[in-house]
C-alpha cells in the first residue's frame, strides 16, 4: 500500500470485507471523512486505519451481543427444563395416586 489514496475496491481487498460493509460503517460512524468525487470514494491511509479499528470494534460488539444472547437463551432453556421436570414429577405423583 504505497499510494496516497485508494478506491473502495482496494480497501475491500486489503481489509477482506465486502464494499457494502465499508459503506455501512461509513454511514454508521460519521468520523470517516473520505474524499468523494464523481461517484468514487478515495480513502487515505488514515481512513483505512480508522475503518479497520471501527470494523474491529463492530465485530467485538457483535460477538459480545451474541454471547449475552446465548447466555440468556441458556438460562431460559434451563428454566424451561426445570419447569418441565416439576410438571413431570407432579404428573407422576398424580398417576401414582390414581393407580392406588
Amino acid at each position: 500500500m504505497n499510494k496516497k489514496y485508494y478506491l473502495i475496491s482496494e480497501v475491500s481487498d486489503f481489509l477482506q470485507i465486502p464494499t457494502h460493509k465499508i459503506r455501512y460503517i461509513e454511514k454508521k460512524y460519521h468520523n470517516i471523512n473520505i474524499n468523494k468525487t464523481k461517484q468514487r470514494r478515495y480513502y487515505s491511509r488514515s481512513d483505512i486505519e480508522n475503518l479497520s479499528k471501527l470494523i474491529s470494534k463492530n465485530l467485538t460488539q457483535k460477538a459480545h451481543n451474541k454471547t449475552i444472547y446465548n447466555q440468556k437463551t441458556a438460562i431460559n432453556n434451563e428454566n424451561i427444563i426445570s419447569r418441565t421436570d416439576q410438571i413431570l414429577t407432579k404428573f407422576r405423583m398424580l398417576l401414582n395416586f390414581l393407580d392406588n
